[in-house]
């Protein structure tokens, strides 16, 4: 059975602390990318995954390419799966994922969606 929260790393995933490595990301509907503040800049693709708060069967993966150094744009169909429901995101490189950022989308009573900061996590 399913526990009520999801948290922590899959077996076999490694957890990097935050006295390990400086990152963090924002994921901004107004801009709609998800902009990492990280230095140096990387542009390697990134694993976006979405768990919905109640509902395992629409968790959803994604492959996130750079647009830019440390910018990785949001294509329309996520931004509308983002809209009006709540989701605890994360952020990971696709391959090697040696660090993973993590969050909480909830716009489900916002007129206007606000940028979420995405948050290193052991």
């Amino acid at each position: 059975m399913e526990s009520y929260q999801k948290q922590g790393l899959a077996p076999g995933k490694h957890s990097i602390y935050a006295n390990d490595i400086a990152i963090s990301a924002t994921l901004d509907p107004a801009q709609v990318a998800i902009v990492l503040d990280t230095d140096p800049p990387i542009s390697e693709p990134l694993t976006f995954v979405l768990e919905h708060a109640t509902r395992a069967d629409a968790d959803q993966s994604h492959t996130l390419k750079a647009f830019a150094p440390n910018t990785y744009p949001l294509t329309d169909t996520l931004i509308n799966t983002l809209v009006g429901q709540k989701w605890y995101v994360r952020l990971r490189p696709a391959e090697n994922p040696t660090w993973e950022l993590q969050g909480i989308s909830d716009v489900r009573h916002q007129k206007n969606a606000k940028a979420i900061p995405l948050t290193l996590h052991e």
